[in-house]
């Protein structure tokens, strides 16, 4: 690893400036010749010598201006718009578009640009002066067919004395300065004097910190504003807000006070695509999302209790600590919320009720969420980064995620999607090691893997252009790693065969899920049925099949036995109560018809093939709709009867015809026949009749269980019986004083 620090002096520290000018020859010195000297000179005579090259005596002096020579470059972004106009913002661009075109020198200005135009395009159309024939031979593959590499820039470390991890990365607009937030997460473990500063960093300078930013206590998140590069927003540790300008200051222009922020450490802030620009959004393990406008952070503007249970009134008791928030700038009303409980909650903030605004929720991870990341190009695809494992998943599946990388044995402690390749993800670890995967190359094994430091990594951040990752660690220091170009830029048919696979395994999720599902539900069924059937059986286990099968027979039989008595009983009473009827109004010459109000006895054994109990009205055994709706037509069918009793005129045929039927009804259950048909049975027959059923029916019982089912039968069938009564007797009184009179005259000979 290269390390390298750059010496910075400012040019008051040199010392006082030299200043330096150009003067023509002078003589210094000038030393006449020694006369003893000359005296010895001997004269030597001529001699001839050839030579090449001979020394130069002479001393030259040239004096010239300098000339310095720069050489500097413009990159062309682009143009043409007016101050006040962000090129960067959409909404601002295409108002500005829209006003330049309802102007009238719009379409003559492109008239007479039209003709030169159309020729440029025809000769670049000719002759391609920037095509390049070998470039771009290592972009078409995946990231593992290439050389993979990434190297260090720079590293940054904490200029303060004690080590504080890095919790928060934050790149600025033009990726030209870092926001790093330094705190200690540890619970009454940190040094009570630890430093508060956060620091934003200079890509090109690690000496030394750009700016410093002083919050009241330490900030766990902080992030830049997308449209303002020297405007940032951050969450402190006590759950405050605060804004920070870097044209006023180190110290925050607004706080919000303690009583309304967060409970617990901000853990995440994100500002929202508004049309000011000035809001923000913050999550803490409180159980709580807030929404701030930065101009006014005395309040939040609007909050959310993330209680998943929709069964109930949102309640900060069952609420879950988020840890990390996600938004995409493209879905303004949208956004993803992972939690310490291991959940991924897709919010709505549109929504009017807690059911509309909490949309759905992801079980994903067996510990807190560290990361959620919507995939740059696949919106609907988002990557959650947790425990040992990443996963990517589908918003269709909510079951299972459709991607996962093989469980380590180190902690993940975050991750990103690359802006510029979307099949490339980061995952930083707690060995201090971050990898590369490619899912167009492989799932199981990372294309690469870089050992960054000794020390845990807390936090990773993509640059936006995808060559630079920032990675800080647990004491203080940032790395930043440029990455190779087969890691950056994507192939021509990346896109294609990433949205094939992604719909594959999508599909295939939500077939494994139906299938799932369908298993469940028939676990269910079993599971209902099994314990319908424990409920109905008293049996003792102990006895054999052979036994255990006679002993329902029998408790079967002495059921139907003690229900067909029964009804044989009730029809002779009945019988016995309309004769009186009929006598007492042909005494008082009333004249009814009563065809249409016999009744009938239940079919037992249509009942117990239908498993059903019997209908309180028709008295037959309702299977299904279909029995239920015939039971209603029977008696719309009486009360139309009961309407015309009194226009009908044959009181003997219709006592005849009674008679007759109860005397059938009688002999087809097996009850005892009246001695006479035409003769009427007393209540006083009828009710020793009853009376002789119901002892022999607790004669032939022996077991208990079998004696308490038959007499909880009878009582329900007494209910019915009370029903029916007040149904014929409605029908065979025309009169309600008639009726009263006829009641108390047949209590009394009941009484007699």
């Amino acid at each position: 690893m290269e390390f390298q620090y750059v010496y910075i002096k400012k040019r008051s520290e040199f010392g006082r400036q030299c200043f330096f000018t150009s003067e023509p020859g002078a003589l210094s010195c000038d030393i006449p010749p020694d006369p003893e000297l000359a005296a010895q000179f001997i004269h030597v005579n001529p001699v001839h010598r050839g030579t090449q090259v001979g020394c130069e005596m002479s001393e030259h002096e040239v004096s010239t201006d300098r000339a310095e020579f720069a050489t500097t470059g413009i990159n062309h972004a682009e143009g043409g718009w007016a101050r006040d106009i962000n090129p960067q913002d959409v909404e601002q661009t295409t108002r500005f578009k829209k006003k330049v075109e309802k102007d009238d020198m719009y379409m003559s200005s492109v008239l007479q640009l039209g003709a030169l135009m159309e020729h440029c395009i025809k000769q670049n159309n000719t002759l391609d002066m920037y095509e390049e024939y070998f470039g771009g031979e290592q972009d078409g593959g995946p990231a593992g067919e290439g050389s993979t590499g990434a190297k260090t820039v720079n590293v940054f470390r904490d200029p303060c004395p004690q080590r504080r991890a890095v919790s928060s990365l934050s790149w600025s607009p033009d990726a030209t300065r870092l926001a790093a937030a330094y705190t200690s997460l540890r619970f009454q473990s940190s040094a009570r004097d630890l430093p508060v500063q956060s620091f934003v960093w200079d890509v090109e300078n690690p000496s030394r910190p750009d700016y410093t930013l002083t919050p009241p206590d330490s900030l766990v998140s902080l992030e830049f504003n997308p449209k303002e590069s020297f405007v940032l927003a951050g969450g402190t540790y006590r759950g405050r807000v605060c804004v920070f300008d870097r044209r006023r200051g180190a110290l925050p222009v607004d706080l919000s006070p303690l009583e309304t922020g967060h409970a617990d450490p901000v853990y995440s802030t994100v500002w929202v695509n508004s049309k000011s620009g000035a809001e923000i959004f913050t999550a803490s393990t409180d159980g709580m999302v807030l929404w701030w406008d930065t101009r006014k952070l005395s309040e939040p503007i609007e909050s959310l209790i993330l209680d998943v249970n929709k069964t109930q009134e949102p309640s900060l008791r069952a609420a879950q600590g988020a840890t990390v928030l996600e938004y995409e700038t493209t879905i303004p009303t949208k956004f993803m919320i992972g939690t310490e409980q291991g959940t991924v909650i897709q919010c709505n903030r549109k929504g009017k009720t807690q059911t509309e605004k909490i949309a759905a929720v992801y079980q994903a991870h067996l510990g807190p969420v560290q990361q959620v990341q919507r995939n740059p190009a696949f919106l609907k695809n988002f990557i959650t980064i947790g425990d040992w494992s990443a996963k990517v998943w589908s918003e269709d599946c909510k079951e299972s995620a459709i991607f996962w990388t093989n469980p380590g044995e180190v902690r993940l402690t975050g991750g990103s999607w690359s802006p510029s390749r979307p099949s490339v993800f980061f995952t930083s670890k707690a060995d201090g090691t971050v990898d590369v995967w490619d899912v167009l190359y492989q799932q199981r094994l990372p294309v690469l893997t870089i050992q960054v430091g000794d020390s845990p990594l807390e936090t990773l951040r993509v640059q936006e252009a995808g060559a630079l990752l920032a990675a800080g660690s647990a004491d203080g220091q940032i790395t930043l790693l440029e990455l190779s170009d087969t890691l950056v830029n994507s192939g021509k048919n990346d896109r294609l065969v990433l949205t094939a696979m992604f719909e594959r395994e999508t599909r295939r999720e939500k077939i494994l899920e139906g299938k799932n599902r369908e298993a469940r539900l028939l676990k269910k069924m079993k599971e209902g049925n099994s314990a319908v059937s424990e409920r109905s059986s008293t049996i003792s286990p102990g006895l054999t099949a052979s036994a255990r099968l006679e002993k329902e027979q029998t408790e079967v039989e002495l059921i139907e036995d003690a229900q067909s008595t029964f009804f044989d009983t009730v029809c002779q009473v009945k019988s016995a109560r309309r004769d009186v009827q009929m006598s007492q109004m042909a005494e008082k010459g009333v004249v009814a018809d009563l065809d249409g109000a016999e009744f009938q006895a239940p079919d037992l054994a249509a009942a117990d093939e239908a498993d059903q109990p019997p209908d309180a009205v028709s008295g037959t055994a309702v299977p299904g709709s279909a029995s239920r709706q015939s039971a209603t037509k029977v008696s719309s069918t009486t009360g139309k009867r009961s309407s015309t009793i009194a226009k009908k005129s044959s009181t003997s045929t219709a006592a005849a015809d009674v008679s007759s039927t109860a005397a059938t009804k009688a002999s087809s259950t097996g009850a005892p026949v009246p001695e006479s048909e035409t003769e009427t049975a007393s209540p006083t027959d009828a009710t020793e009749t009853e009376t002789a059923g119901s002892s022999s029916l607790v004669t032939a019982v022996d077991d208990p269980a079998a004696l308490g089912r038959a007499l909880s039968v009878a009582e329900q069938i007494a209910r019915v019986v009370d029903s029916l009564e007040e149904a014929v007797d409605d029908l065979l009184d025309p009169t309600s004083e008639e009726t009263g009179a006829t009641e108390d005259q047949s209590t009394e000979q009941t009484e007699s």
